[in-house]
Parts: structure tokens; sequence; C-alpha cells
């Protein structure tokens, strides 16, 4: 999320958040960052490594299947 955008949400790094799309949710810890765009959130998926990101280890649901299909 964007630092700006988080900072006005009253939230900072670490703090869990839930991203929630289609029905489907997962939570993450919240990482700032002041390159994305202000309503833009991003979620690393890992790139080809099997775990995904560390942020997203103990998550609840698979991270993609959060991801809507256009």
């Amino acid at each position: 999320m964007n630092t700006n955008r988080a900072n006005e949400l009253g939230l900072r790094e670490g703090d869990v958040v839930k991203i929630e799309t289609n029905g489907r949710s997962v939570q993450a810890l919240l990482y700032p960052n002041p390159a994305l765009p202000p309503n833009v959130v991003s979620v690393p998926i890992g790139q080809g490594h099997q775990v995904g990101s560390t942020m997203l280890q103990k998550a609840t649901t698979a991270k993609t299947q959060i991801f809507s299909v256009f």
C-alpha cells in the first residue's frame, strides 16, 4: 500500500490488514511502499518460488485465490 495512504488510514508497517475482493479475503502484514500509486494494494506472490512472500506464509487462504479474473 502507498505510504501516504497508509498514514491517512492510521496504518503502520507490520499491521495485519484484511484484503478482500469478490467474496474472498486474505490477511497480510502491511508493508507501506512510497512507489505504489495511492489507491493500489500490491500482494507479492513469490515470482516462481514455492512458498511466496514470507509476509503471506501464514495466510488463511491461498493468496492467488483472491485475485479477480479480467
